[in-house]
């Protein structure tokens, strides 16, 4: 009797503890759905969060695909709406979303993916800058991203070239079959069109650091083990799978940083900078200064400008564009230096040339400038559009020159590089550093350093100067149309204490120029992008022919409109 009880009792208490295990787990399935049934409104609205910022990436993409298709397509706004593209003034679905129709409701939320944009192209002539600001929405959801749009520029880089080869200006010019002439037929093209072996491809070296972006259109040559610290492309496919060539003469290893080099498509240099003389031209509704011939340019910090320009006319020069001292910089931030116009018709037309006092001499010479200074074996056109330039700049500002622009001292910004000064320096011919050397003849007063190849490098006429340009710095975008930067004479003279040229921003050329010949004369390279270029261009800066848009800034900011909005 005791066991038969004792086992009903164990049945009882069994009962009760399955009744109550089962009743927790009712109570743990009941919790976990009412969570997950109360977590749906959170989690759908965080997939509508999500699906509201692609939605307004698909709209900065759909602008961006339609601009590449048409540059002219900034014309289109909301004042002025593409009538096959009604983004600019309502809600559009966003493609291949599976949505059906060109409108979305806004009645009741609904699950398609949306967008709509605004464009300001307030800053596309001063700075080839587009603004769009693209919202998406998703249900009741709405997120705005603004963009700033700017075409594949030059600037994106540090160091551009198109040939990486020597210009064949400066092949010798004699009867020898490797002259100019032949250069010019047989080296001006790139390496994978056949450019004839002979011609002088420019390596880089050990002694190269090249700390910035770099892209060039035809195929790098490298000798020993430069290193390159930003990201390198080259319009080159490469053979076996190395996009550089090495030089056969040379233990071949360079640095990658960023990573190893990669296909971009060339960029395609304008014939010539008469776009911005049209910018600086007031008889063809230009709002910069034109100045005529030889000009001299001394930028002040107090963002004026000293003008020296013997040829050009006042009172007939308009934009006040007067020459002189305290002169305020244009107000489109455009100065143009053009030849002496060769017509009589011309109104800036001039016959012959002026005649001044050499600069460090009393000689009277034929240049209305006193160039070249005494002892100096460099020579200058009386009547070419040439720029001396020097000083410190305040403001925004971009000159071109018809022939040279020469750095005779130098040139920064009154509020560095990390300010908002900023310079842009377009020559058609060459961009070059100031160097005068002078022959076995020049009184040791006038020189400096040893003798090499019989000539010195001579001390610089700029005021506060008295001794040859040592550590040139210049901070500004740098382009060559037709030829290249360089110093002048930079295979003359010793290289005893000249140091190095210093660049704070970005230098484009056709072709390689040469600062040095190493050990010899010259000087050394040290050469920094400017990083606010990725995003910002100086005034009216040339783009290259026919260059792809693309994203340069991206920030979301408080969505524009509701998702409601008509």
């Amino acid at each position: 009797m005791w066991t038969l009880r004792r086992t009903k009792d164990e049945e009882g208490i069994a009962l009760v503890t399955v009744l109550l295990v089962t009743m927790v787990l009712l109570i743990l399935v009941a919790g976990t759905m009412t969570y997950a049934l109360g977590s749906l409104p959170i989690s759908r609205r965080d997939q509508d969060w999500n699906g509201g910022l692609a939605a307004a990436e698909a709209g900065l993409d759909d602008y961006l695909f339609r601009l590449n298709q048409n540059d002219q397509y900034y014309l289109y706004n909301a004042g002025n709406p593409d009538p096959a593209n009604s983004a600019f003034t309502t809600w559009v679905p966003v493609p291949n979303s599976g949505a059906t129709g060109t409108t979305c409701p806004t009645a009741t939320p609904s699950n398609i993916p949306c967008f709509r944009y605004s464009v300001d192209t307030t800053n596309l002539t001063s700075q080839g800058l587009i603004v769009v600001t693209a919202t998406g929405r998703v249900r009741n959801v709405t997120r705005t991203i603004q963009a700033t749009f700017r075409r594949h520029a030059f600037i994106d880089y540090l160091y551009f070239t198109d040939y990486e080869t020597t210009d064949p200006a400066a092949y010798p010019t004699g009867s020898n079959s490797n002259n100019s002439a032949w250069a010019q037929a047989n080296c001006a093209k790139h390496y994978y069109e056949g450019r004839n072996a002979t011609c002088t491809d420019i390596n880089f070296l050990s002694i190269d650091t090249i700390n910035g972006p770099l892209h060039s259109n035809d195929a790098i040559l490298i000798c020993g083990s430069p290193t390159f610290t930003g990201n390198v492309t080259t319009s080159w496919q490469g053979s076996a799978g190395k996009m550089w060539r090495g030089n056969s003469g040379c233990s071949n290893s360079p640095s990658f940083k960023p990573g190893y080099p990669k296909y971009a498509d060339p960029l395609t240099m304008p014939p010539n900078n008469v776009a911005i003389k049209a910018d600086a031209d007031a008889s063809l509704g230009g709002a910069g200064c034109l100045f005529t011939g030889p000009t001299s340019i001394t930028l002040n910090s107090n963002g004026t400008m000293d003008v020296v320009s013997p040829f050009t006319k006042w009172p007939a020069t308009p934009n006040n564009c007067q020459p002189g001292t305290g002169v305020a910089l244009p107000t489109n931030g455009v100065i143009y230096v053009q030849n002496v116009p060769s017509v009589a018709t011309d109104p800036n037309y001039t016959s012959g040339c002026i005649t001044s006092t050499q600069l460090n001499g009393s000689a009277t010479v034929q240049h209305p400038l006193g160039y070249p200074q005494q002892y100096d074996a460099t020579s200058y056109g009386c009547r070419n559009g040439d720029v001396f330039l020097q000083g410190t700049l305040k403001g925004r500002l971009s000159i071109a020159a018809d022939n040279n622009i020469e750095i005779v001292a130098n040139v920064t910004y009154q509020g560095g590089t990390g300010g908002s000064d900023l310079l842009g320096l377009v020559a058609n011919n060459y961009v070059e550093i100031y160097h005068a050397v002078g022959n076995s003849s020049t009184p040791s007063s006038a020189r400096e350093g040893s003798l090499v190849n019989s000539y010195y490098n001579l001390k610089i006429p700029s005021t506060g100067y008295t001794a040859a340009f040592h550590n040139p710095t210049v901070q500004a975008a740098l382009l060559s149309v037709v030829h290249s930067f360089r110093a002048q004479n930079y295979n003359l003279g010793a290289n005893t204490n000249m140091g190095s040229i210093t660049i704070n921003g970005a230098i484009a050329q056709k072709y390689r120029g040469l600062v040095s010949v190493s050990g010899t004369s010259g000087y050394g390279k040290n050469y920094n992008y400017d990083q606010r270029m990725k995003y910002q261009s100086p005034p009216h800066f040339l783009n290259p022919v026919a260059a792809a848009w693309q994203v340069v800034t991206w920030i979301e900011q408080k969505a524009t409109y509701a998702w409601n909005a008509p």
